[in-house]
């Protein structure tokens, strides 16, 4: 009798020993495994600054090339570190390539300070504005306090502004991969 006891416990600790391995291995490709998101394409159609509210109409078409387990990816667009459009883009689990648009259109009232102005000003007249996308990663599965976080860094030209050769439009842009050590996608 001691000794189907002791075989029932030398397999539920194989099992659980195995199932901790599996875990670990799992963990271990989710961290080696590179994020190649990209930001394919971006029409600015509308951004104007205006009695301290921003108006702004953009669309970004954006790429990712690996596997994804996220459970959803909060996207929060920023001009001079101030975010003005945000949108949450649920994800099934898929492997390879993905795609998906964001279509950001309103306004939002925020006070730039008298460089931010300037700075604004300067690529009205140039017709090309510094854009951030900031990507905020959410899984399933929370054992890891980091969470990865993309950022794009995109310079967009205004398609309205018929002075701007075609040569000069948007590029595509591959995005950089970072952590956050808390919740606070902002």
């Amino acid at each position: 009798m001691a000794n189907k006891q002791t075989i029932f416990c030398i397999l539920v600790l194989t099992i659980v020993v195995g199932a901790l391995i599996s875990i670990a291995v799992y963990s271990l490709i989710q961290a080696l495994s590179p994020l190649k998101y990209s930001v394919m394409d971006a029409n600015l159609i509308q951004f104007n600054y205006s009695n301290k509210t921003f108006y702004y109409n953009l669309a970004l078409n954006m790429t990712v090339s690996e596997a994804i387990y996220y459970e959803y990816i909060i996207a929060n667009v920023l001009y001079q570190n101030v975010t003005f459009g945000s949108q949450t883009v649920e994800l099934m689990f898929k492997k390879g390539f993905s795609k998906w648009n964001m279509d950001l259109k309103g306004q939002h009232v925020m006070a730039l300070n008298t460089n931010q102005i300037s700075e604004f000003n300067k690529e009205k007249i140039s017709g090309v504005y510094h854009i951030n996308v900031k990507l905020c990663l959410r899984s399933r599965l929370n054992y890891d306090p980091r969470r990865p976080l993309v950022r794009c860094d995109l310079l967009v030209p205004l398609k309205s502004n018929k002075e701007i050769p075609q040569a000069h439009g948007f590029h595509a842009t591959r995005c950089h991969l970072g952590y956050a050590h808390d919740d606070n996608c902002s």
